[in-house]
């Protein structure tokens, strides 16, 4: 089970058509943010992990697993319109777990060394 924060409109197309995906022109992270590369490498490494990319399929879509030890995201609140909270079970094989601070080095072009 996982759990991601998404506008209202997100929901609504999901109910229709019963699929999630990450839509890069709608994310502005990726659009206006420069965060292009890191999300062409996280995809890599997904598809690395899980073995194929669904067509069409460029980036992932985010979810939570835990968040503060917890299970479900809690008091999450942005100022970009309703947003809903999915709560999605999902084949353990399709979700590969990131340490969110550990993704955030690489996001920032930073480096970890282990």
């Amino acid at each position: 089970r996982i759990w991601s924060i998404q506008p209202e409109e997100i929901y609504e197309k999901f109910k229709n058509e019963k699929v999630l995906y990450c839509d890069p022109s709608r994310s502005v992270l990726i659009t206006e943010c420069g965060f292009s590369p890191a999300y062409d490498w996280i995809a890599q490494q997904m598809k690395m992990r899980v073995g194929f990319q669904p067509e069409g399929v460029l980036y992932p879509f985010w979810a939570w697993h835990t968040i503060g030890g917890g299970s479900a995201p809690r008091g999450i609140s942005g100022n970009n319109g309703n947003q809903v909270c999915l709560e999605l079970e999902v084949s353990e094989n399709m979700v590969p777990l990131s340490n969110e601070d550990m993704w955030h080095i690489v996001l920032n072009g930073g480096y970890y060394g282990n």
